[in-house]
């Protein structure tokens, strides 16, 4: 899997996460903040780069997310990604909903878990991506 974003590579490279041809997929605790909510929670990640768009895409799996309306899924051409050394991955953006955010993803694992595997394996990429 090709990873353009500097940032996004030094994350994977430091955190130690695994690659596999999916994408990197991994547990995390996340922060979303905006001016109209603070949010903390657990959730998978899934990261994948999208040959075709040239780009790289990050989607968090928990099912709790679309039930508070946060965005959860994140592209490198429409965010700004950066990574502070050791500790998070960060991402800045806007969305209708919420204006301004600023979402901190900060893995507490290497892998998703065996079945988040299966399914992202067995899953074809136009469905993972929403936007195609």
């Amino acid at each position: 899997m090709k990873i353009f974003s500097q940032p996004l590579r030094d994350f994977i490279n430091d955190f130690n996460l695994n690659i596999p041809d999916e994408g990197v997929c991994f547990n995390a605790s996340i922060n979303f903040s905006s001016n109209i909510l603070t949010l903390n929670l657990n959730s998978e990640v899934h990261i994948i780069h999208i040959e075709a768009k040239n780009m790289n895409v990050i989607y968090l799996l928990s099912s709790g997310i679309p039930k508070r309306s946060i965005p959860d899924m994140f592209e490198d051409h429409q965010n700004e990604f950066s990574y502070v050394f050791k500790d998070c991955l960060i991402v800045k953006g806007t969305s209708l909903s919420f204006g301004k955010y600023v979402l901190k993803i900060r893995p507490s694992g290497s892998n998703c878990s065996e079945e988040t595997l299966a399914k992202l394996h067995l899953q074809p990429l136009f469905l993972i991506n929403k936007n195609t």
